[in-house]
């Protein structure tokens, strides 16, 4: 535990490291706050105050006053724009002081409340089509479209919304990759020198004589760098949702996570905070291959130059490969890809699976054991490959031994 604490407090408080992190949380603050806002086809001040106050009285569980107050509201306005009888002048009964202003407002909370209250019987129909596909294959022998469909039905069935958000900023919050290379070049710029500070110093010759001290020192840098990643993912999450929260406002945490439209087939049954959680563990799990990937560069050279170079061409290379899997080069290939597990919401946001042994087994399983397998290889490399650099070592300090003692020893 000392060298742990020992290997993380070198990691951590390296003077580089600490002010490129405090950049890295400025730069990424400052890049979320200059994201484009929501479209609106109108944007003047009263717009914005008359949308909340509409907002403040629908949000939250969906009764049927609620739904009447919108519906009303947005018909009796669109009468209007149909016969072409908007007012341009002020009206103090109106949210937006404007007729054209609340018949927008009431239209958007008209088209969410629409997909929220409609969810489960629009989603009945391919629940419906999912159950008549099981029987269909089954009369036919095929047990595997048979699962298929039946994971399909376990997954979707029983859905529902009962609560109306607005979930704007959540939409764009999911993705949002900048930080995330942020916390790659972070990676990069504290990792590549883990094991090579002590080969250009002199210190790894005093470690490497014991095999002991050669394993316990490649655990404290790993366990070091683990906890190291854990910080900064959950640093970045963090300010990430406060940033967006300041930006465009993060409301319906509790709601299913299929209540933002976009994610409407989405794989798992998880509420928006779950996923939130659930993003930044596989995002850590990520960081975690490409970091250790980086130690092993350094495990591998005595130079931190060489290290620093061979981990950025790699590091490039991960984003070049994730581009061109995404562009259909090998789609089983893209989840053998760390950033797939960033940027996981396009395994996630439409049922997809991988045939395992005649099971449908989901792509998202399948890139996360792949990662953990990766770096369970990762860490064994590491000592293997430091232990091989020691060998060399060894005999170095052997000879430098026997120059000091006249060749005593044989």
């Amino acid at each position: 535990m000392r060298l742990l604490r020992y290997e993380f407090r070198k990691l951590f408080c390296k003077k580089a490291v600490f002010i490129c992190l405090a950049l890295f949380l400025v730069i990424n603050v400052y890049k979320i706050s200059t994201l484009p806002e929501r479209e609106n086809i109108t944007s003047y001040d009263e717009y914005f105050s008359g949308y909340d106050a509409v907002y403040d009285i629908v949000k939250g569980e969906m009764t049927e006053e609620k739904i009447l107050f919108v519906v009303e509201n947005y018909q009796e306005l669109s009468a209007l724009n149909e016969q072409n009888a908007f007012s341009n002048d002020p009206n103090e009964n109106r949210f937006t002081r404007y007729d054209f202003g609340d018949y927008i407002v009431f239209m958007q909370f008209f088209n969410g409340m629409d997909y929220a209250y409609n969810y489960s019987t629009n989603m009945s129909g391919y629940i419906n089509l999912a159950k008549e596909n099981v029987d269909f294959f089954l009369e036919r022998g095929n047990e595997y479209e048979a699962s298929v469909n039946q994971q399909i039905v376990d997954i979707y069935g029983g859905r529902g919304i009962s609560a109306y958000y607005d979930t704007y900023g959540f939409s764009e919050f999911f993705e949002y990759d900048f930080s995330s290379l942020l916390i790659i070049l972070l990676l990069l710029l504290s990792l590549a020198s883990s094991f090579t500070m002590e080969s250009e110093s002199g210190m790894d010759m005093l470690i490497k004589i014991s095999k002991k001290g050669r394993q316990h020192t490649v655990m404290a840098k790993t366990g070091a760098f683990v906890l190291f990643g854990f910080f900064i993912t959950v640093l970045f999450t963090a300010v990430d949702l406060i940033a967006f929260d300041i930006k465009f406002g993060l409301d319906g945490f509790f709601n299913p996570i299929y209540s933002i439209e976009r994610y409407f087939t989405f794989t798992l049954n998880l509420s928006i905070f779950g996923y939130v959680m659930l993003s930044m563990v596989l995002k850590f799990i990520a960081f975690t291959v490409i970091g250790l990937f980086i130690m092993f560069c350094s495990s591998l050279f005595g130079s931190v130059v060489y290290s620093f170079g061979v981990g950025t061409f790699a590091v490039f290379g991960i984003i070049l490969a994730d581009g061109t899997t995404k562009l259909g080069a090998s789609k089983f290939l893209a989840l053998l890809n760390p950033l797939s597990l960033i940027a996981n919401r396009y395994m996630l946001d439409t049922y997809s699976v991988v045939n395992i042994f005649d099971y449908p087994v989901l792509k998202i399983y399948v890139a996360l054991i792949a990662m953990l397998i990766f770096a369970m290889v990762l860490i064994v490399g590491i000592m293997f490959a430091y232990s091989r650099r020691s060998i060399g070592t060894k005999k170095l300090s052997l000879k430098m031994f026997k120059l000091h003692t006249g060749g005593a020893v044989g």
